[in-house]
Formats: C-alpha cells, sequence, structure tokens
C-alpha cells in the first residue's frame, strides 16, 4: 500500500518544493498538488517549471499522482452563468495539460456545486456537457478526469453517480473515490 497526502495539509505560505521535502521527509510514497490562481497555477508554470517539479518529485522518491483544485468551486461546472462555466471548463483542461507534464494520471473534479438558483436538471445537463469537453482534453493529454462528490450537494447516491458517469459516455472520466471525506 502506498501513503499519498494532499498538498493542502501543510500552510500556505509552503512553496511546491517545500510541500515535496516535507512530503518526503513524512514517509508519503506521493503528492496530490493543488492549483490555484497564484504560484501553483497552470497559465503561471513553464514547460520548464513543470520539468522541474517534476524532477524534484522523481529526486525525492515521490510520484504526483494527481492534480486537484478548490478553484471548481469558484468556477461551477454546472452554473448557469456561461462565463463561470468556460472558466471552470478552461481550468480543467489546463490541469489535464499540467498533470500530463507532471506525469500526474489524474484530474480531481468537481462536476458541479448544486445551488437554488439552478433546477437539479438544468445542473445535470450543463455539468455533463462541461465534464464531457475537460474529458475530451484529457484523452488528448493522456489522463484521467476523476469526477468527485464531495459537499457539492450533487451526485449523491451512487446510482446517480454511476449514470453520470454513463451519461458523459468517456473513457477518460471515472469516479474519484477519497476516502478521507
Amino acid at each position: 500500500m502506498k501513503k499519498g497526502v494532499n498538498a493542502w495539509i501543510y500552510p500556505r505560505s509552503f512553496s511546491v518544493d517545500s510541500i515535496l521535502e516535507a512530503s518526503a521527509r513524512l514517509g508519503f510514497d506521493g503528492v496530490e498538488l493543488n492549483v490555484d490562481e497564484e504560484a501553483f497555477s497552470p497559465e503561471r508554470l513553464s514547460k520548464r517549471d513543470r520539468g522541474e517539479i517534476a524532477n524534484t518529485a522523481a529526486s525525492l522518491g515521490l510520484e504526483l499522482p494527481s492534480l486537484c483544485s478548490g478553484l471548481f468551486w469558484k468556477y461551477n461546472l454546472g452554473s448557469a452563468d456561461e462565463t463561470l462555466r468556460e472558466n471552470g471548463i478552461e481550468l480543467g483542461k489546463e490541469c489535464c495539460r499540467l498533470a500530463s507534464d507532471l506525469g500526474a494520471k489524474v484530474v480531481l473534479v468537481v462536476p458541479a456545486v448544486a445551488t437554488p438558483t439552478v433546477p437539479y436538471e438544468e445542473m445535470w445537463a450543463l455539468a455533463r456537457a462541461s465534464v464531457q469537453e475537460i474529458g475530451s482534453a484529457a484523452e488528448d493529454a493522456g489522463v484521467t478526469v476523476g469526477v468527485e462528490n464531495v459537499w457539492n450537494r450533487f451526485l449523491y447516491s451512487p446510482l446517480e453517480f454511476r449514470q453520470f458517469l454513463r451519461d458523459v459516455n468517456r473513457e477518460s472520466v471515472k469516479a474519484y473515490f477519497d476516502v478521507g471525506n
């Protein structure tokens, strides 16, 4: 069994290098890094930066199995606001490319955050279309989208989750099961 950690356990002031060094020192096998709009943003990380991060992780004996982002709460893939949704889709696509560059295999995606202003059926359709588009980018990047239902009031039951994945109908889109949630 391998033990991994999400980078959110560390103080916000930690750099990616500090996160990797601390994780290796603590005996973890892998680290799930978190995409944000600041230091660890796909837009701000050059190919060289991405290679350096991957090399640092490898030199410490760490895997980078997956990426996640809290930004899917801000850029809701099930939002009726087209601009928010498009920003979320672009975020998902950029995360797929970043994951590929880092050698990560999975990008965690929160498919929608339910709100009282969007009927559930409409949110389902918007989220499905959004995840299908991100799934296409995942196929191009050679990674998998891991759909997670975490505190977002969407996809509550296993049967509903299965139906959503069937509706998305992309080989690159799977369920992401986080035992910590």
